[in-house]
């Protein structure tokens, strides 16, 4: 009988214990739709805007790539001044490309297509970019390639170094960047002041800021 009234204790004390961790994980659990957009909704504080120009959702970073090359080719068509023609003494420029005025690109590279660049960068002889975003005060150096990639600020690749990504296809390729510790095939990202020396080759990975890759990484996180 003391064996059996401790077994039912012992049974009623997991089941409050389970109940009880329910419901803290119930309180402390938010959802958007049902517990903030209904109420708000009820309360008749929301509200919709009804956009009619360009718009695109971004998500993380690697959807800014494609947001990137949906707004140039936009603007490609509406003929905006502000993207980057081929001339007789510049590089060679494919589809649309924005280059900031203070940008020095080298009259042998080619930039292109969907390609944004910033101020203060300088691209060398043979360097080749496209499907990429590169920010403020970098330097790519001779016959590097930048392909389907985010350059962060004050970053440095070397002579014959290549950053490269892959080129995203569909939304799924976009929202997962990890699956089980392993970097899903989407574009390359290099985090501010990160310098990939000469011959180096970061392909699908990500780079945190203030690193230095001497040597070939592939669908990592380098942290």
């Amino acid at each position: 009988r003391i064996d059996e009234f401790e077994n039912e204790r012992a049974k009623e004390s997991a089941y409050g214990r389970s109940e009880e961790s329910d419901e803290v994980e119930d309180v402390n659990r938010l959802r958007l739709e049902q517990d903030v957009l209904r109420q708000m909704a009820a309360e008749k504080k929301l509200s919709a805007f009804m956009c009619t120009g360009f718009w695109r959702q971004i998500k993380s970073a690697a959807s800014a790539v494609p947001a990137n090359a949906l707004y140039l080719k936009k603007a490609l068509g509406d003929n905006e001044s502000f993207l980057a023609k081929t001339t007789a003494d510049g590089p060679e420029i494919t589809g649309a490309v924005y280059i900031h005025p203070t940008a020095q690109i080298h009259p042998t590279a080619v930039i292109g297509p969907n390609v944004s660049i910033h101020a203060r960068v300088v691209v060398g002889p043979g360097v080749r970019i496209n499907d990429s975003i590169v920010l403020d005060n970098v330097s790519i150096k001779d016959n590097a390639a930048v392909l389907h990639a985010i350059v962060g600020w004050d970053c440095r690749i070397g002579k014959w170094g290549r950053v490269e990504g892959s080129q995203i296809t569909s939304p799924d390729d976009i929202d997962e960047v990890t699956h089980l510790g392993v970097k899903v095939n989407s574009i390359c990202i290099l985090g501010e002041d990160v310098q990939v020396k000469d011959e180096v080759f970061i392909r699908n990975s990500i780079v945190l800021p203030h690193k230095e890759m001497a040597g070939n990484k592939h669908n990592e996180i380098i942290m």
